[in-house]
This record gives C-alpha cells, sequence and structure tokens, in this order.
C-alpha cells in the first residue's frame, strides 16, 4: 500500500508542475534512479549541480571532466533541454579559480559572438512589429542611420546595404582579404591619429573611407562590423539603447540578468565569471591603453564597440530559453511570428551560412558559435526537439574550441538523446552568489 500511495503521490506533484508528457500519451514517473534526485530539487526549489546527479549520466560527467582536464580548461556549463523542458544543467570546473568558486547553473559567461543571435532576434521582432523592413537600406540619406558619419561613404554601394545583408553577412564586406575592423582597433587608432580606446563611430569612419570587397548581396564575407551597426539600427528604431532594448525583450521569457561584459576583470557582473587564457597565450597591449601589456582576456578586445556582435553575458540556462522561444515549435510559445522564424532558420540560396542570427543551419538544426580569449560558447537547437548550450570560461592553446565541444557534446547526444530524463526544471530558481 506505501508503494502505492508513493506513486500516486509523484505523479500528483509531476503533473502539478506541468510535466506530463503529450496528451495522448500516459503520464510518466521519473525512472528509479532519479526520482530521489527530482524529489530533493522539487523541495529545495532551487536549482544546483546536485539536482542533477543522476547516476546514469554521470559517464556525461566524465566526459566533460576529462575534456576539461585534456585542455587545461578551468570551468564550464551545460544545459540541455528537450521538446522546451530543462532536463539538464550543470557546471563543472571554477567560475573563480583563485577563490575556489565553482560553477553552478546560474553562472553567466561571455557568449561572444553567439550575442549575434539576440541581436537578430531584436531585429526580427522590429520587423515583425512592422517598424522596419529587411529591405530597408542601413546607411545614407534614404536609410535607417541618416545622418552624420553614416553619409560620408567613399564606395557609393555602401548606401545600398541593407537590413537582411547586414544580418546574413553579405554587406560586401571582406573580412579575410583585409581584416575585422572590430579586432584592429589598436591599428585604426594610429593611422587615424585617436587617442584609445577608440568607439564605434570611429571604427565607421576607418570603414566608411576604404572601398567594398564585394558587391552588397552577392559574397557571404563574415561581418562582426555588420552586427555592431545593427546594434545602432536597434537604437535609432526604437530610440533606447541596444543593451536596454533586447533586454526588455527577452524578460518575459525569464532571461533576467543578461548584460554587457566589462573590459576589466573588476568590473565583472554578479555571477559572472572569471575568464583565463591558455599559459602559452602572450599577453597583448591593451586596447584601451596600449602602454599595458595585459592578457587577452581582459584588455585584449574592445568590448563596447563590439556591443550586438560580441558583448553579451549569459548563462546556458538564458541561451535555451531564447531558443525554445525562435524554434518554431509548439511546446514553447515563440517570442516571434512562424514567417520571422522561418526567415531566421532558411538558407539563401542554398548557402547554409546565410542565415538569420545563426552561424549555420541544415535541414536537421542550427547552431550559433562564439569565441575569442578566454571564451568559447555554442548553442544548437534541432528539430528533433533537442536543444544545447555549451560555455567555458578558458580557452585552448589551439584557438576557437567550439568544434571540439560540438563533438563531445555529439558523443553525449549520441549516448542519451533518446534516454534523456521525461522532467522539467524550469521551475526552479538558480542561486544567486
Amino acid at each position: 500500500m506505501a508503494k502505492r500511495q508513493f506513486i500516486v503521490f509523484i505523479i500528483i506533484i509531476i503533473s502539478a508542475l506541468g510535466l506530463l508528457t503529450q496528451c495522448n500519451q500516459e503520464p510518466t514517473i521519473p525512472p528509479n534512479n532519479i526520482a530521489p534526485v527530482f524529489r530533493q530539487a522539487m523541495a529545495q526549489k532551487q536549482l544546483t549541480n546536485e539536482m542533477f546527479d543522476f547516476p546514469g549520466l554521470r559517464l556525461a560527467d566524465s566526459l566533460v571532466n576529462h575534456y576539461l582536464d585534456t585542455f587545461q580548461l578551468k570551468g564550464a556549463s551545460l544545459a540541455i533541454a528537450k521538446d522546451g523542458k530543462l532536463v539538464y544543467a550543470k557546471g563543472y570546473g571554477y567560475a573563480n579559480l583563485e577563490d575556489s568558486v565553482k560553477v553552478h547553473p546560474a553562472h553567466k559567461f561571455r557568449i561572444a559572438s553567439v550575442s549575434k543571435l539576440l541581436t537578430a532576434v531584436a531585429i526580427m521582432k522590429l520587423v515583425d512589429e512592422k517598424k522596419l523592413s529587411l529591405t530597408d537600406t542601413v546607411f545614407g540619406k534614404s536609410g535607417i542611420l541618416n545622418d552624420g558619419i553614416y553619409l560620408k561613404a567613399r564606395d557609393k554601394r555602401m548606401y545600398t546595404i541593407t537590413v537582411k545583408q547586414l544580418l546574413n553577412h553579405t554587406g560586401g564586406w571582406c573580412r579575410k582579404c583585409n581584416g575585422d575592423p572590430m579586432f584592429r582597433p589598436l591599428e585604426i587608432a594610429k593611422k587615424m591619429g585617436l587617442k584609445s580606446p577608440i568607439g564605434l563611430d570611429d571604427i565607421t569612419k576607418y570603414v566608411f573611407a576604404r572601398r567594398l570587397w564585394n558587391k552588397p548581396g552577392t559574397e557571404f564575407g563574415y561581418s562582426n562590423y555588420g552586427y555592431a551597426i545593427l546594434g545602432k539600427v536597434v537604437e535609432k528604431i526604437t530610440d533606447k539603447s541596444y543593451e536596454t532594448y533586447v533586454q526588455d525583450l527577452l524578460k518575459p521569457l525569464g532571461i533576467t540578468g543578461i548584460q554587457f561584459s566589462k573590459g576589466s576583470v573588476a568590473q565583472r557582473a554578479p555571477l559572472e565569471v572569471k575568464y583565463y587564457d591558455a599559459k602559452t597565450v602572450p599577453k597583448v597591449r591593451s586596447v584601451y591603453n596600449p602602454r599595458k601589456k595585459v592578457p587577452r582576456t581582459y584588455g585584449g578586445n574592445n568590448l563596447e564597440a563590439l556591443a550586438g556582435a560580441g558583448a553579451w553575458i549569459a548563462s546556458p540556462l538564458d541561451l535555451l530559453r531564447l531558443t525554445n522561444a525562435i524554434d518554431g515549435r509548439k511546446t514553447v510559445p515563440d517570442l516571434l511570428s512562424e514567417e520571422a522564424v522561418n526567415l531566421m532558420v532558411t538558407p539563401e540560396d542554398g548557402d547554409i551560412r546565410r542565415v538569420l542570427g545563426w552561424r549555420g543551419c541544415r535541414s536537421h538544426e542550427c547552431w550559433r558559435s562564439g569565441s575569442f580569449g578566454g571564451t568559447d560558447a555554442i548553442v544548437v537547437a534541432s528539430k528533433s526537439g533537442i536543444s544545447w548550450a555549451f560555455v567555458v570560461n578558458s580557452s585552448v592553446e589551439s584557438g576557437a574550441a567550439v568544434g571540439k565541444i560540438y563533438r563531445l557534446m555529439r558523443r553525449i547526444l549520441n549516448t542519451y538523446g533518446k534516454n534523456l530524463p521525461d522532467i522539467n526544471y524550469w521551475g526552479l530558481q538558480p542561486l544567486t552568489k
């Protein structure tokens, strides 16, 4: 009798939390090896690493820890959702090695170019609201940015660049051909006779004094500058700062702790991890004060200028809340219209890179990655209903590691993908310190 009452009790808890499978299926109870951990989580109402200490998933822990050990990384965080439900979220290693602070699911990390996904969502929301069009030109008298420095382009083709071309990296620039201006601030400052740090307006003057490499709309050319400018477009249309608009837009999704990362370790936001470079990477001249040599992680990049191209911090939980709201599935209400979601994930001319916000989309999944000193981040959403996000706070010696992370996650999901527990932890509160 006691066993039957226990089973009924668990079913009641799961039903109350909305954790049932689809209505045409029987309710599921967490497997025996998960139920005790799940009950403890529900009782504490707080999201901690211990809430995901499932015996059946310890091999995943072992694989992640082996990855950190192999590449001498300080910390990482992983979250997995299935059909809109949060089924796994765990921190590994250290958020701050010096103070022995361990990573937990609520810790925020720099997400580098994953920031572009947030920028694209902001633009597509304005398109949904008919406040702008993807075919609107960006620069010049008839463009959105139609005053001051935006009227002084050497190459008049600049005035034909559209919002969509900035979103899908076909604005006409070529970073492989003549470098990425967003990561050359010291060089640009010297050429223009300016004092560091320089801002996006200074970089715009530099860009506008040069010719485009390609005719806009014809060739893919990855552009951080284009996404930084999209932040200016948001500001012009909304009359808000880009950072504030995105925060307000995503707050209803439960994404409440995102903000821009700052250039110094002393300026870290609440719950933001500390960043570490590989031991073999030499110090660089600070973009804020070229007379100083600093680690790439703190002063190697001008985060304020990058803005919508790469300045956000977020947790994997935040990233999955976002992907759940832009995946076109019915499990969670979408933030964008069906048309906007389809536009974001449909490659133009069959080129999987020419999508909006994402780094690439194939028929079965979309992904967005980002890397710079001390940071690697990747988020993936698939039509199978499984999405995941993985971030680290350390660099590997060989440079960007998102490919290694992707292969690690493929191994984990190939092992567990069909057997992920039918549970949902979204209702629990993450730690606040």
